[in-house]
């Protein structure tokens, strides 16, 4: 990191490096070089302030930066920076294992991201109800259509049922789908899951392979 008074600049030039571990919180600028080893990337940037286009344009060439990269684990605060500030969202071809959190005020642009990771075969999302209730999915992204085996929801609320929108949304478009893992925190579920079960069976499923599990979460 090179630092002229408030400036700070990052370069990374790392062939052999597999893993990376980014926390950005006010870096200028971030240069990365010979990342075609990366398999992995975890992400997790914060920016207080507005961002200006010179900012707007280093996070549209980072994510081109690591583009090639197998398993990426993306924190909420990154991915409202992207999607309020990158020009684009590059395509992830090689991405088959995406892990993000996204809240349910943002659930709406997620299939907009998963549109960007055509060839993606397992997806852990990372849920949580923040008041919005607008969960709406219109879209379905093309990984649903050809390659999502796995999807597992995390942080869920039984009595928060914008859940079930989500839970549809990847029963009903998947089409090679062969689990649908729902991990809810309240402790009553353990009385309620087989109706919850009964009634996500009533979705229609393009896979009939595809099998759900309930858990509760434990902390």
């Amino acid at each position: 990191m090179t630092r002229r008074s408030s400036y700070f600049a990052i370069e990374i030039d790392a062939p052999q490096l597999k893993y990376m571990k980014l926390k950005d919180y006010r870096s200028d600028k971030i240069v990365l070089k010979n990342l075609g080893s990366l398999a992995m990337i975890d992400i997790a940037t914060e920016y207080s302030s507005p961002l200006g286009p010179m900012k707007r344009v280093i996070i549209t060439d980072f994510l081109i930066s690591v583009s090639s990269v197998k398993h990426m684990i993306i924190s909420q605060l990154t991915l409202e920076i992207i999607f309020r500030y990158s020009k684009r969202i590059p395509k992830f071809d090689n991405l088959y294992h995406l892990q993000a959190v996204f809240s349910s005020s943002m659930i709406h642009l997620l299939p907009i991201f998963l549109e960007s990771c055509p060839n993606l075969k397992d997806l852990i999302l990372d849920y949580y109800f923040d008041g919005a209730r607008e969960t709406e999915l219109t879209s379905v992204s093309q990984c649903l259509l050809s390659t999502l085996e796995c999807v597992e929801i995390k942080e869920l609320l039984i009595k928060e049922e914008t859940w079930k929108k989500l839970a549809r949304y990847f029963l009903e478009n998947s089409v090679l789908l062969k689990k649908l893992i729902l991990r809810f925190n309240d402790f009553s579920i353990a009385n309620q899951d087989s109706d919850i079960f009964q009634e996500l069976c009533t979705f229609t499923k393009p896979s009939q392979e595809c099998q759900i599990i309930i858990h509760r979460q434990c902390h």
